[in-house]
């Protein structure tokens, strides 16, 4: 169970989560609570307005190795998989979101 409440300490929503183990999650711009799973799946809930919540996946890498960490910005987020590579998902929010995959990572 998901639930999500103002700074003041009212709550706003509450939302069904199956999705495992949570990677990481964050507001996006049009004011929707994206929420990653550790699986590589990505879901969207957006308590401020009635809609239903909608879900996309971060691809066949993400699922196959694991989702370590997750970074947002504004309309997009990048997943660090247990494998080392990046996945960028371009317009969170704004209906199919546009995932893209790198598959080498060079850490310093």
């Amino acid at each position: 169970m998901l639930r999500t409440f103002t700074a003041a300490g009212a709550r706003l929503a509450e939302f069904e989560w199956d999705g495992g183990l949570v990677a990481g999650m964050a507001w996006t711009d049009d004011e929707d609570l994206c929420v990653v799973s550790a699986s590589g799946t990505a879901k969207l809930f957006a308590p401020l307005n009635d809609e239903p919540a909608r879900s996309f996946t971060l691809g066949a890498d993400a699922f196959r190795d694991g989702v370590a960490r997750v970074a947002f910005h504004g309309t997009g987020l990048v997943a660090l998989t247990g494998g080392g590579g990046l996945v960028s998902a371009e317009g969170v929010g704004r209906g199919a979101p546009r995932v893209a995959t790198r598959t080498t990572v060079i850490y310093i």
